[in-house]
């Protein structure tokens, strides 16, 4: 009896990358990818009416900060939407695996984010009398498509974890504020106490907004943050290998996807 030969690992991740956009809420997507990014752009340099904060560098950190939120709640629910809609053990049990899918669908749902986000974060900073000049359009290039790769892995990562426990959406609430407040994003880090500051060494968001901003002054950078973004993207990458082999475990020797 012949069988047919699975298909390439990167044709099912297409496949699945297609998916997703056909599935995509797109309520969720308004609010969260244009609404959002909008809201804190507009408050923040409202706020910054004095000029102790750079306008570029508000309107980068808003832009970062949005794409982390969205990381959190489109890519980072991924699994669990399979999960309610009852397809997950059917994605573990066919050849392609669910490697392939939830990579599909995380690149889809963070690269739709990344798009809105950017124009939703443009038009607002332009209409707030700040539009976002960039003196380096390659270095800022270079530290857009870094920084997408070094922190896909982080949302697979999320959409492991939310997999693995029922506090998914109170863990989702949790992670934003930290990194909103540690991260150097909006608030300088020379506005926080000294211990708190070597924290946003190990989030690629801070690394990819210093790169962004540094371009976008026409600042040189260093080797530092080029060197530190794709380092915090290696060491998520491997946390989301670790997690998901916990629930390819589940499913395939423990016999079930339940949330313990």
């Amino acid at each position: 009896m012949n069988h047919l030969a699975p298909a390439p690992w990167w044709r099912v991740a297409a496949a699945a990358f297609r998916l997703q956009f056909r599935g995509i809420s797109w309520l969720s997507v308004l609010v969260g990818a244009a609404i959002q990014p909008a809201t804190y752009v507009t408050i923040t340099l409202a706020a910054n009416h004095r000029g102790g904060l750079d306008p570029d560098a508000v309107v980068l950190g808003s832009a970062v900060l949005s794409a982390w939120t969205a990381t959190l709640w489109h890519a980072g629910m991924v699994l669990r939407r399979e999960l309610w809609a009852g397809t997950l053990p059917a994605i573990c049990s066919r050849p392609g695996g669910l490697g392939p899918i939830l990579t599909g669908k995380s690149v889809a749902s963070a690269t739709l984010s990344v798009a809105v986000i950017t124009v939703s974060v443009s038009l607002s900073a332009a209409l707030s009398g700040h539009p976002l000049t960039v003196a380096r359009p390659v270095e800022f290039t270079a530290a857009l498509a870094l920084g997408f790769a070094a922190t896909l892995p982080l949302g697979l990562l999320v959409a492991c974890l939310f997999l693995l426990t029922r506090a998914a959406l109170r863990v989702a609430e949790a992670l934003v504020y930290p990194v909103f407040i540690v991260g150097g994003l909006l608030i300088p880090l020379a506005a926080l106490p000294g211990w708190a500051r070597p924290v946003s060494g190990g989030l690629s968001l801070h690394w990819l907004s210093v790169l962004l901003a540094d371009a976008a002054a026409g600042r040189p950078s260093g080797l530092l943050p080029w060197c530190a973004l794709p380092v915090t993207g290696l060491l998520y990458a491997l946390a989301a290998r670790i997690a998901f082999g916990r629930v390819l475990h589940r499913a395939r020797k423990e016999g079930s996807l339940e949330i313990f």
